[in-house]
């Protein structure tokens, strides 16, 4: 019987079985699709990253030119405030005829203003 166990020994090669040699190709292939993965993986991390950085920088652009739309529409603001004034005090001396010449100016001015959005439009 020893002789039958040296013989069975002797497929070994260098100590590995064949079930020994097929759980390292396993783990060497299981190794390489991991790898693959990984690499993948890492591609689509440093799109994002990019894809993030240009948003980053177009959020930035976008506060900065709301900032200064908030600045021109803050001075609007205060120009249409002291011309309210003027015309409050325009109107507290004019009486009813201003009154009246205010409100057709400002009907004339929209029908200026709804020709030229129509002419625009073609």
């Amino acid at each position: 019987m020893q002789r039958g166990r040296g013989a069975g020994m002797s497929y070994r090669g260098n100590g590995q079985t064949a079930r020994d040699k097929a759980n390292a190709s396993d783990v060497e292939l299981g190794l390489r699709e991991n790898s693959a993965h990984l690499d993948a993986l890492s591609d689509k991390v440093s799109l994002l990253k990019g894809l993030t950085q240009e948003i980053e920088g177009e959020v930035a652009g976008q506060n900065r030119f709301l900032d200064t739309m908030g600045g021109g529409l803050g001075n609007a603001g205060s120009a249409l405030d002291s011309t309210m004034a003027a015309l409050e005090r325009m109107s507290s001396q004019g009486g009813a005829r201003f009154g009246l010449c205010v409100a057709g100016a400002v009907v004339v001015f929209f029908f200026c203003l709804r020709y030229a959005v129509l002419t625009a439009r073609g």
